[in-house]
């Protein structure tokens, strides 16, 4: 059996992340915002991620690591991925987390198990992002 993570100053639950695509970063973001231990995520594509925390193994390799209390966060973006993972989860003993960006405005009636709330960058006018518009004959002529 792999080395299990430290737990953490005080007691306070340890997090893996399974999977690091688009909404894999916003877990991780949203974490390590709030000030949670992340030990580190799983995923099959294994270049650094843009913080210190580490690539334990492949997505596979995760059950090898939960124990009961185990904190896990799904990182994938299908739902059917996603809800799959969690029963697999329950049924290892681990339990499913929830990560609530500190900036982000969050309902209590929003807040479950499994969920992320990110902020959402917004200007004054309530636009999000900018982003800019590439006219379609550019994006077909690039290499």
């Amino acid at each position: 059996m792999p080395p299990q993570p430290d737990s953490a100053p005080h007691n306070r639950p340890v997090y893996l992340i399974l999977g690091r695509g688009g909404q894999g970063h916003d877990v991780l973001d949203a974490l390590l915002a709030a000030g949670r231990k992340v030990a580190g995520v799983f995923d099959d594509d294994t270049p650094p991620l843009p913080s210190d925390v580490p690539i334990l193994g492949a997505l596979a390799d995760w059950t090898r690591w939960v124990k009961p209390g185990t904190e896990l966060m799904p990182g994938m973006g299908d739902p059917a991925e996603r809800s799959r993972i969690a029963a697999d989860i329950a049924a290892l003993g681990g339990r499913l987390a929830s990560a609530i960006h500190p900036r982000a405005v969050v309902s209590p009636r929003t807040t479950r198990q499994g969920r992320v709330h990110r902020r959402r960058l917004r200007d004054r006018t309530g636009r999000g992002p900018w982003r800019p518009h590439i006219p379609e004959r550019q994006l077909r002529n690039r290499p």
